[in-house]
């Protein structure tokens, strides 16, 4: 099979082989579709314990960092504090 053909094909649920053309030829969209497959599949593994991505982030920090401020839990996470507040308050109010 040929590797182009490969990179090009994409099939989605329902969806019928499309072929991404040039997309395929770009690196941002070969990261993106890896995320996203990244993503559902850690999503999957820890939807039972009724954690977002977010949360299990913060909490894995918090874990090995207990006395982490929010402002510095916002700069380890790479987002606003206003988003670190929102985590914390759901985390605080039992998940």
């Amino acid at each position: 099979m040929d590797t182009g053909d490969t990179m090009n094909k994409q099939q989605g649920a329902g969806e019928a082989d499309l072929d991404s053309g040039v997309l395929s030829g770009f690196i941002g969209y070969a990261l993106k579709r890896a995320y996203l497959n990244f993503q559902s599949d850690f999503i999957d593994s820890v939807s039972h314990l009724g954690l977002r991505p977010g949360q299990f982030a913060a909490l894995s920090i918090i874990i090995d960092n207990p006395d982490i401020s929010q402002s510095r839990l916002a700069r380890a996470l790479a987002i606003e504090r206003s988003g670190v507040v929102l985590i914390v308050d759901e985390l605080e109010g039992g998940i």
